[in-house]
């Protein structure tokens, strides 16, 4: 396993870590307003 390649996975790791919490993020700002609404 050389270096590139590892780093290359985290790279891929905090990019999938990245998005799942933007994602989280997202749907709770998404229930925050649907609250407000009703």
């Amino acid at each position: 396993l050389g270096f590139g390649q590892t780093f290359a996975r985290e790279r891929r790791l905090s990019r999938e870590v990245i998005r799942r919490k933007t994602s989280k993020e997202v749907f709770s700002r998404k229930v925050k307003y649907s609250q407000l609404q009703n």
